[in-house]
């Protein structure tokens, strides 16, 4: 029993890691894990991504090149960000959207980790442009905008058919809004 146990625990950690990450899954597992799952007021740092002109990007591709294009950027960032305990709540075409604190109180090193994570990601540029270069005509550059504050999260759903664990509230929406930020002043990282 015990070995059956431990393997569906290994599977479920599994599973569980590829929605939030080895560590997240991990503290999510253990016993000492107490999160309302219903919703809660917290403090959390939200990031938001897209790349730049990436309509033009994507009509200068094939349907193919444009999935395998995605794919590789949205691995490359995901990597960089779950390294830095980030939580991907979602994409959107090329926009990503994750928080750092959401399953633990917020801490100093959650507002440096997602800091990380974005100058990471801008530096990582270069190299994915480099491999993706024989699909590509111009180089990949991306905006994001971090904000920290008090969020609800927690799940929002149609009862029996859909679930999906996120953050809502003014914030997030201040959040998504910076990128007119980064726009106005010419810059790729906008931090508030």
């Amino acid at each position: 029993k015990y070995l059956v146990e431990s393997k569906w625990k290994e599977k479920l950690n599994e599973a569980l890691s590829e929605y939030v990450g080895w560590d997240i899954a991990s503290e999510i597992l253990s016993w000492e894990w107490k999160v309302n799952l219903d919703g809660e007021k917290k403090e959390v740092v939200v990031f938001f991504s897209d790349i730049k002109n990436f309509t033009g990007i994507s009509e200068k591709l094939t349907p193919e090149e444009l999935v395998f294009f995605l794919r590789e950027y949205l691995t490359k960032m995901s990597n960089i960000i779950m390294d830095e305990r980030g939580f991907i709540d979602k994409y959107e075409w090329d926009s990503v959207m994750a928080l750092w604190g959401v399953f633990w109180e917020v801490e100093d090193n959650d507002y440096l980790s997602a800091c990380r994570s974005a100058i990471a990601q801008r530096d990582s540029l270069q190299q994915l442009s480099s491999e993706l270069s024989h699909m590509l005509t111009e180089k990949i550059s991306i905006r994001m905008w971090l904000h920290a504050w008090e969020v609800i999260v927690g799940n929002i759903w149609a009862k029996g058919r859909k679930m999906e664990f996120t953050a809502l509230w003014d914030s997030v929406n201040l959040a998504s809004r910076l990128e007119w930020v980064n726009k106005f002043y010419w810059t790729d990282i906008c931090v508030s």
